[in-house]
């Protein structure tokens, strides 16, 4: 009880969605009023999964790259080819699992993670790090379905990439962003009036930039995603199972704690529109292929019965390869605030 100027203070120990009822009185009656407010998760930022994407049924058991065209609803997945192969497919795929379509293209030596749609410019970049070319494939404007007539490729060996892990372009500015793991650093590109990423052209012209983002501390960190309504950059770090989210400066502005969701082989991720006929069609949400394939440096425990009684064995997933059940990969859905009640 106090004055109608006096403060209050109010202190919770539990995060999420509070509510605030004043009532005011005096010897004429009184009148009250509900406020709602939200108690933040903090630096541990917030994130729950959404549903999960089936991608076997379209020919797609283990996803590793992907891209996401907010213009047609349209994700893009690549996944991993054999060492020696000369070529990549690229599969066009709806929210909802279907398959509409694919297009296969040559190349030397392709990491399904480096793969991002250009929503400007209305085209798929696909990194040939064999090569030293960003691969430019243009997209039907309504269904999304790539052009084989219509690939160019910019050389790109003058931006000196160490270990490139995944990219990204700013539908606002066109922008791409590409994440050097070795170098822990950003790389920056503006294309030119003609969309041109050139390398060395781009380089004179000072259309590249590079972020530090060596507050992460460690090499092991792969994909890259720009979240559209703050410009945040997200990444992988599976061995901690975590991931960063930094602003464009490098600061690292939360760490969202991934150990929940029994993710097996994250890769590539990417925002999108949500997936959920519930939610506001607005709404965006993250999206993180998963391969499904076991580390190396795991092992599995594989049971096992000697004289009438079952215990396990522990193995390298490269030694009983040819034991197992192809493993089946798929596609996450997260929703993503830095609030509990966003």
């Amino acid at each position: 009880m106090g004055g109608l100027n006096d403060p209050i203070t109010f202190n919770w120990s539990t995060t999420g969605p509070k509510t605030i009822t004043v009532t005011a009185a005096n010897i004429k009656g009184e009148v009250s009023d509900t406020h709602s407010l939200c108690i933040a998760y903090g630096n541990d930022g917030f994130i729950k999964e959404v549903r999960s994407l089936d991608t076997n049924d379209g020919g797609l058991p283990n996803p590793a790259g992907i891209s996401y065209s907010f213009n047609t609803n349209r994700f893009y997945i690549i996944t991993p080819a054999s060492t020696n192969s000369t070529s990549t497919t690229i599969a066009v795929m709806t929210p909802y699992e279907t398959v509409i379509g694919s297009l296969t293209i040559n190349s030397s030596q392709v990491n399904p993670i480096n793969i991002a749609f250009d929503d400007r410019a209305k085209r798929l970049l696909v990194m040939d790090t064999g090569a030293n070319q960003l691969i430019s494939i243009v997209a039907e404007a309504t269904n999304g379905l790539l052009d084989p007539g219509a690939i160019t490729r910019f050389e790109i060996g003058a931006l000196g990439l160490q270990q490139p892990q995944g990219m990204i372009v700013d539908a606002e500015g066109g922008a791409l962003f590409i994440l050097d793991s070795e170098a822990l650093e950003i790389v920056r590109v503006e294309p030119n009036d003609q969309g041109s990423f050139e390398a060395t052209t781009a380089i004179n012209e000072g259309r590249v930039s590079r972020l530090n983002i060596g507050a992460i501390g460690s090499t092991q960190i792969h994909g890259l995603a720009l979240n559209p309504t703050n410009k945040h950059l997200l990444l992988l770090s599976p061995a901690e199972q975590k991931m960063y989210q930094l602003n464009q400066s490098g600061q690292i502005i939360t760490t969202l704690d991934l150990s929940s969701f029994s993710l097996i082989d994250p890769q590539g991720l990417v925002f999108g529109f949500s997936g959920d006929p519930t939610d506001n069609p607005a709404k965006i949400n993250l999206y993180i292929a998963d391969t499904g394939f076991a580390p190396q440096n795991h092992f599995v425990y594989l049971p096992l019965i000697i004289n009438n009684r079952a215990t396990t064995i522990q193995a390298r997933p490269s030694s009983i390869q040819s034991y197992l059940p192809v493993p089946l990969g798929r596609v996450m859905e997260f929703r993503l605030a830095s609030a509990a009640c966003d």
